[in-house]
């Protein structure tokens, strides 16, 4: 009776050891304790089991209420708002499964017998039950969503989430040959996908540093340069077009490019005085992050940070002077309706994309990686009302640096303030800029756009 007792004792801990084999997310070896090490590390590891059995209680309901507001369903693709709160859901889901893995795995050496190695019998037990309920849980509730599958088997970088944890979970919870066949299913369409990718970013990326050699950016003056910063405040979004380039073929319009100005590190840090309302994910790992860009006061080339942008290489600090005297033939700032809290949050959420990979999908329905706009777009979604309707494009939504000026013209004159528009000067030569601040700039923003819409 006593050997039936043992291998009954057993058979859970196996069982669900066996399935979260697959669902750990992800697997990492620790020494397992001695049984006086065990005896040390029981109470605190009890303590933290029974946190996170009341932990996901609230878990669970903050996923259904996300799942019952949720409109990626009938919209086809999840909103930034939406983007926002599941990554942050998935960041606390992650942060708990490691913890019960790490628990589970310290005390795989545990015997039954005696007062330790039951107590980390029981825990180990405990431990493994509650990660498989945390990973069928998210299963289930999200069987029937294949746009809610697709978000959660995304990468969020900056929260370190790796790619596939849906696909992961569910494939864990099947049995082992169909887990197994499904495992290597989805590693050859991974891989077709990246080589697929990789071929589509390097021909937009050679393709797109094409330039007609007779095309100019304009010409900027040190009085207009300094003019030109002068009137610029930190969270302003710059808007240009560059000419002579191919991918003006891929990105027509008016303006081509997005980039939000950050300032110097001194009036970041006048904007930002409270991290605790700016991180909206990553706990302290982001708060560290985000303390330690906004310090940053050069760019790699030894130039003065005081832009954001993302291009081919990623998003990364660039500077404004530079890309006066390389890039610029026609300028738009704007300036965000926000109040000083809504201004940190969009400062924070700026620099929080800082060194993700550039999407050549131009695919908003894809955190994982940025465009131009894409930055701008998730840094100002839901903040003072900002609502910024995505078009599909390709195959993909996308908002353009054209949809950005209309909204703010044609559907909310108020979420923007006009800064200033610069094109060329008609009466100089050659390709001498033309600052206009006020409402001629504005009025000629509008002709730009009017001419450019009767012409489609």
């Amino acid at each position: 009776m006593a050997k039936l007792s043992t291998v009954l004792w057993f058979i859970p801990v196996l069982f669900i050891s066996f399935v979260l084999s697959g669902c750990q997310t992800p697997p990492h070896r620790q020494p397992a304790l001695s049984e006086t090490s065990m005896a040390d590390r029981l109470p605190k590891d009890q303590r933290v089991t029974a946190s996170i059995k009341s932990h996901n209680h609230s878990l669970k309901q903050d996923f259904l209420d996300l799942k019952d507001a949720g409109q990626w369903s009938s919209r086809g693709y999840f909103s930034a708002q939406e983007s926002d709160r599941i990554e942050l859901l998935l960041f606390r889901f992650h942060t708990a499964h490691h913890q019960l893995n790490d628990i589970a795995d310290r005390y795989r050496n545990a015997k039954q017998g005696s007062s330790t190695g039951d107590q980390a019998l029981a825990l180990r037990t405990e431990a493994n039950q509650l990660a498989f309920e945390q990973a069928q849980f998210l299963v289930t509730t999200f069987a029937d969503d294949p746009v809610a599958i697709n978000k959660l088997n995304q990468a969020y970088p900056r929260t370190e989430i790796p790619a596939n944890t849906y696909a992961e979970l569910a494939g864990a919870l099947k049995s082992l040959p169909r887990r197994e066949t499904k495992h290597i299913t989805r590693r050859i369409e991974d891989d077709f996908d990246k080589v697929a990718y990789t071929a589509q970013a390097e021909l937009f990326y050679r393709v797109s540093r094409l330039k007609k050699p007779t095309a100019q950016p304009l010409s900027f003056s040190k009085k207009q340069k300094d003019e030109l910063i002068s009137q610029l405040q930190p969270g302003d979004i710059i808007l240009t077009y560059t000419a002579g380039y191919a991918s003006d073929v891929f990105i027509p319009g008016a303006f081509k490019h997005g980039m939000t100005y950050i300032g110097t590190r001194t009036q970041r840090q006048q904007i930002v005085q409270n991290l605790d309302q700016v991180v909206m994910v990553g706990g302290s790992r982001e708060a560290k992050k985000l303390k330690r860009n906004l310090l940053t006061e050069e760019t790699k080339q030894g130039l003065p940070a005081n832009l954001i942008e993302a291009v081919a290489e990623g998003v990364k600090f660039s500077n404004l002077d530079y890309i006066m005297d390389t890039h610029i033939n026609r300028m738009l700032v704007l300036r965000p309706s926000l109040s000083i809290t809504d201004r940190a949050r969009h400062t924070g959420r700026t620099f929080s994309y800082l060194g993700q990979e550039y999407d050549f999908r131009f695919d908003f329905a894809d955190a994982s990686r940025q465009v131009c706009t894409e930055v701008i777009y998730r840094a100002l979604m839901g903040l003072n009302g900002f609502d910024f309707p995505l078009t599909k494009r390709g195959g993909h939504v996308t908002l353009s640096a054209d949809d950005i000026v209309n909204y703010w013209l044609n559907q909310q004159p108020d979420s923007f303030e006009f800064v200033l528009y610069v094109d060329e000067d008609p009466l100089n030569f050659p390709h001498r800029a033309n600052i206009l601040i006020g409402p001629q700039g504005k009025k000629r923003v509008e002709e730009l756009m009017r001419e450019l819409a009767s012409k489609k």
